[in-house]
């Protein structure tokens, strides 16, 4: 994802010796995964996410870590790219809007958004309930099964 949006990315071994280094990431609805194994060092870095960012978090995290690990005298700045691979990502999606109201007309209530909201396929759903005066909700991902 980050190759994606990023203008440029970094480079991890700018003054160091050459090192073997196997590489797998991993996304689904609501997680991602960045793998980094470095069979020379005898390391591994793993770094998860139960979110969906504007951009790899995990990977920018465990390229970080591979950084200090192999130790590179002059570190990425990871925060800089996180900024602009997430304003690129922005850049594809448009804006939320909200749905206006005419003025006067009264509020539903709260029951009225209670449910279960699924997508298209039916491998996700949105619970929405009531407690007091709020709604409240909950979300699940169903890898490959389809709900009726």
């Amino acid at each position: 994802m980050n190759a994606y949006e990023a203008d440029e990315l970094p480079i991890l071994y700018g003054g160091t010796p050459p090192t073997k280094m196997v590489y797998h990431n991993g996304a689904m609805n609501g997680a991602m995964s960045a793998v980094y194994l470095l069979p020379e060092l005898q390391s591994a870095i793993v770094t998860l996410s139960n979110s969906f960012d504007l951009c790899d978090t995990p990977d920018w995290i465990a390229q970080l870590l591979v950084e200090t690990v192999i130790n590179i005298p002059e570190l990425n700045d990871y925060v800089v790219l996180a900024k602009k691979t997430s304003a690129n990502s922005l850049t594809h999606h448009p804006a939320t809007k909200k749905d206006e109201r005419t003025p006067g007309t009264p509020m539903k209530p709260l029951e009225a958004y209670a449910g279960r909201y699924r997508n298209n396929i039916g491998n996700f759903y949105l619970e929405v309930t009531v407690d007091g005066n709020a709604c409240v909700w909950g979300s699940k991902v169903f890898p490959r099964l389809i709900i009726p």
